[in-house]
Formats: C-alpha cells, sequence, structure tokens
C-alpha cells in the first residue's frame, strides 16, 4: 500500500512539474516580448527627441546667425489709351501695390515709381534703365516699414507729372512704321535695408502698343515682361 500511495502522488507531480515549466517559459517569453517593446519604444522616443533638436538647431541658426532679405511685388499694370482730344496717352497707374517681406529682415520702402518709357531717335528699342524718353509718375509714402513674413499694401498717387494723367508722344514714336505707338511700363521701387544699406530697384511691367485709331475708350494691347502667376521678385540676398 505505501508504494502504491507513493506512485500516484508522483504520478500526480509530473503533470504539474510540466505545467509550471510551460507556465515559467510563457512568462519568459512575455518579459522578453515586453521588453523588446520597451526597447523599440525607447529608440523611436530617441530618434524623435535628436530629430527635433536638429529642427531647432536649424530654426535657431536660420533666426540668429542667417540673415535674408526678400521682398516680392504684386502688382496690376497699368492702363493706356490715346486720347483724340488731345493727341497724347491716357495712363492709369495700379492704385494698389502689395509688397511680401519673405526674409528675416524689415525692410523700409522709402520711394514709389510708375514710369513710362517710350522710342527716342536712334533708339527704336526703349528699356527701362536708358535709351528712351521718359515720364514718371511718382509716389513718395510715408516712411512704410515691411516687417519679416508679413504683406503690406502701398497705395498709389500721382504726386509727379503735375498731377497729370496723360504722358507726350515721343517725336520717335510718331515716325514708327505701323503708326502705333510703343510704350514700356516700368516700375522703381527705393528701399532701406535693417542694417542701414539703401538699394534702388527697377523692372519691366508691361510692352505695350497704343493704336491711335482706335476707338475712344479702348485700352492699348500690353504684353507682360513678367510671370503674372507669382510675386516680382525686387530684392532676394
Amino acid at each position: 500500500m505505501p508504494m502504491s500511495n507513493s506512485k500516484t502522488k508522483l504520478s500526480h507531480r509530473i503533470p504539474q512539474a510540466v505545467r509550471n515549466l510551460r507556465e515559467r517559459r510563457r512568462q519568459r517569453a512575455y518579459a522578453q516580448e515586453k521588453i523588446g517593446k520597451s526597447d523599440w519604444k525607447n529608440w523611436g522616443g530617441l530618434l524623435i527627441s535628436t530629430f527635433a533638436l536638429i529642427i531647432s538647431g536649424v530654426t535657431a541658426y536660420h533666426g540668429i546667425f542667417y540673415r535674408s532679405d526678400d521682398l516680392r511685388l504684386s502688382i496690376d499694370l497699368p492702363s493706356l489709351f490715346y486720347d483724340h482730344a488731345t493727341e497724347s496717352i491716357r495712363i492709369g497707374i495700379p492704385r494698389v501695390a502689395t509688397l511680401i517681406n519673405a526674409g528675416n529682415r524689415s525692410i523700409a520702402v522709402t520711394r514709389a515709381q510708375i514710369y513710362f518709357v517710350q522710342p527716342i531717335a536712334g533708339h527704336r528699342t526703349p528699356n527701362c534703365d536708358e535709351n528712351g524718353h521718359f515720364q514718371y509718375v511718382t509716389h513718395t509714402p510715408e516712411r512704410l516699414v515691411v516687417q519679416p513674413s508679413q504683406i503690406a499694401s502701398l497705395v498709389m498717387h500721382n504726386d509727379d507729372n503735375n498731377g497729370s494723367d496723360k504722358i507726350s508722344i515721343s517725336e520717335e514714336n510718331k515716325k514708327r512704321d505701323n503708326g502705333i505707338f510703343q510704350v514700356i511700363s516700368c516700375a522703381m521701387f527705393s528701399v532701406v535695408l535693417s542694417d542701414g544699406a539703401a538699394v534702388r530697384i527697377t523692372l519691366p511691367l508691361s510692352d505695350t502698343e497704343v493704336d491711335p485709331s482706335a476707338l475712344p475708350g479702348v485700352g492699348g494691347v500690353s504684353r507682360y515682361l513678367f510671370d503674372p502667376t507669382r510675386p516680382l521678385i525686387l530684392l532676394k540676398h
């Protein structure tokens, strides 16, 4: 009888030992899996922190050490009509010029001009810098400062040309073979940078042909001299 009881107890202990062994293996596997997930989370957190630190460093460098002057312009084209009563060209200047500071330093605008260039003797192809008959429509605004990442509107006024909305026709323009007058429209802006440097910027806007035989009120045909789908770059360095 004692021998039989001993065998019975042993037979009960063996399955229990197997179950205990399986439970320990399961717990060990769970612990290893948990450690692996924890390591992955730690590595992920470290990568995110490193990336954030790099971004912060680049931003700080750009804001403190890197200086950027980037001024852009959005403006409508001037309109030109032939005035039969005075035999001159009537002009319509854009009412608003939109200035966009895409840099990280303030820029002051001290002067704005819309001017018109016609052919002269010996130079039948005028441009905004030389070789033409120049007539100006000037606006001198109060000191307009465009802050970084800001947009400012400059309301244009005709402070020059004696307040007239007409320009005379150059003699060379009257001699053109096709009888149609050519007028180049240009813009000029004077700006002062944050370090005190003064910069003068000129750029062409349009090439317009004004037909004196057109009906009153019919404007000239203008060709853009820039890409009208994006702002003009006035200054970038």
